[in-house]
């Protein structure tokens, strides 16, 4: 097996590494904070916002991810009018 592509091209591999660790961690954080946020709603005395924290997670937990995912790359931008480059 010749791996002279991979090695030749390593700095590209650790930068797209890179890259995917940083979207990573960017991600769990601000999940970690949205979820703390929509948890700590459903606690709130005021009816409207534990309702709105409800409908907020069971509405995301109810449709599957894949179907999430394609509504976002391909229905969204064109609802909102965002074209999205190839390259």
């Amino acid at each position: 097996m010749d791996f002279s592509v991979v090695t030749s091209h390593a700095d590209l591999l650790w930068f797209g590494i890179l890259i995917t660790l940083y979207y990573t961690a960017i991600t769990i954080a601000g999940g970690m904070i949205l979820g703390l946020i929509i948890g700590l709603i459903q606690f709130a005395p005021f009816r409207p916002l534990v309702w709105l924290g409800w409908l907020f997670v069971e509405f995301f937990r109810n449709i599957p991810l894949l179907v999430i995912l394609l509504w976002t790359y391909y229905a969204l931008p064109i609802f909102l009018n965002i074209e999205i480059s190839k390259g």
